[in-house]
């Protein structure tokens, strides 16, 4: 059994990945919904908004153990001229708060991700977040 991280910032987001998932999911905490897929334990955490925030609770949360594999997900605000409102965006890299240091993410995943949403009709941006 593996151990997944999902990290989004509100709980619209944390519910609308719940929904998506399982309908009978249980809340371990006031921001922390448990899910099973398949053999695997996902957690579902809200991090509030914002670098900080999300700083905070992620290194909370992994300080605890580490998961086999981490989620960043939600509906992202969008906040460059580069990128359409309602499209997807896949992330290639996670940048730091202040935008200097870039955490690549698993190549062989996001290609993954990227040739299976185009399969299903559906496109994507892939981009540095």
């Amino acid at each position: 059994m593996s151990l997944l991280y999902v990290f989004v910032a509100t709980k619209a987001e944390a519910d609308s990945v719940v929904r998506t998932v399982d309908r009978n999911a249980r809340r371990s905490g006031p921001t922390e919904i448990m899910l099973q897929i398949g053999p695997n334990e996902v957690m579902v955490t809200t991090t509030g908004i914002g670098p900080r925030q999300a700083r905070a609770r992620a290194e909370q949360l992994l300080s605890k153990g580490r998961p086999e594999g981490v989620i960043i997900t939600g509906s992202c605000g969008s906040l460059t001229e580069t990128l359409v409102e309602g499209g997807l965006v896949i992330y290639t890299d996670c940048l730091s708060g202040d935008g200097r240091q870039a955490v690549p993410c698993s190549a062989p995943l996001t290609g993954l991700v990227i040739e299976r949403l185009h399969s299903e009709g559906l496109g994507c941006t892939p981009a540095a977040i």
